[in-house]
């Protein structure tokens, strides 16, 4: 009887183990298959912004400058803006490993955060500017949004380096062009913030104080004292992403703009 009972036990339990198994192989697959297209996916948008910045799509645009609402376009732009109608500028940073990429917006914030600007899906998204910006005239306050993968050296991941004052001392300014001007932008403050207030959202003030209670706002909530000056008349870029060192933690680097062209 004894044995019976140790031999159904037994069937019992390889049964078990086969089932164990077999789930656990299919989640390998399963995990295996995401990992995989998430590298696909991401060699893919990174071939794409290759192919902007070489100029290779650039040869469907017109060697003259395309017209664009508050000047014309430059024509290093034109091509990227004929592939790209969410065209809304490009963003450089230098340093180690530096940024460079498109930046597209669109009236709704959501859809560059799960798709590339050709349209097709993507987990890590395009570099947006907040739907509320005139990238033209340009607002008072231009944001510019992009996740902040870890280790993630093609979005906003590279943001992170910034909560270093060493980092940023040594990589003081960096370039955005709306596609009419180029502008240089010196960062004045970074800061870690948790999102519970419209103010840090804030692109168009009622006045110049209002504008300068912004920036006091950003230099107090600063992770470290930079010396730059901000002035009334100033125009401000805010880089916008996540951030793991709290729940909802999100990092912003302010810089003012210098147009140089």
């Amino acid at each position: 009887m004894g044995g019976k009972t140790d031999d159904a036990k037994k069937r019992i339990f390889h049964r078990i183990s086969i089932v164990l198994f077999i789930g656990f192989v299919a989640l390998t697959l399963v995990a295996g298959v995401a990992l995989l297209r998430q590298h696909l996916q991401l060699t893919r948008d990174l071939q794409l912004q290759q192919a902007l910045e070489s100029g290779v799509l650039a040869e469907s645009g017109s060697e003259e400058s395309q017209t664009a609402q508050g000047g014309a376009l430059l024509p290093k732009y034109s091509g990227t803006a004929a592939v790209c109608p969410d065209f809304a500028g490009w963003l450089r940073l230098p340093g180690d490993p530096g940024l460079s990429r498109v930046v597209v917006q669109t009236a709704d914030n959501a859809y560059y955060l799960t798709h590339n600007y050709k349209g097709e899906d993507s987990r890590y998204g395009e570099l947006f500017l907040d739907a509320s910006c005139q990238p033209k005239k340009p607002s008072r306050n231009l944001i510019v949004y992009g996740h902040g993968y870890r280790n993630d050296s093609q979005m906003f991941g590279i943001l992170q380096k910034y909560a270093r004052k060493k980092y940023a001392l040594a990589n003081p300014t960096f370039y955005f062009s709306n596609g009419v001007h180029e502008y240089e932008c010196t960062i004045f403050a970074v800061r870690r913030i948790y999102p519970g207030s419209m103010d840090y959202f804030s692109v168009d003030f009622a006045d110049d104080q209002s504008f300068m209670k912004y920036v006091d706002s950003a230099r107090a909530d600063a992770l470290y004292d930079l010396d730059v000056t901000v002035s009334p008349q100033d125009n401000i870029i805010t880089l916008y992403t996540c951030d793991y060192t709290f729940w909802q933690a999100r990092l912003l680097v302010h810089a003012v703009l210098r147009q140089v062209d």
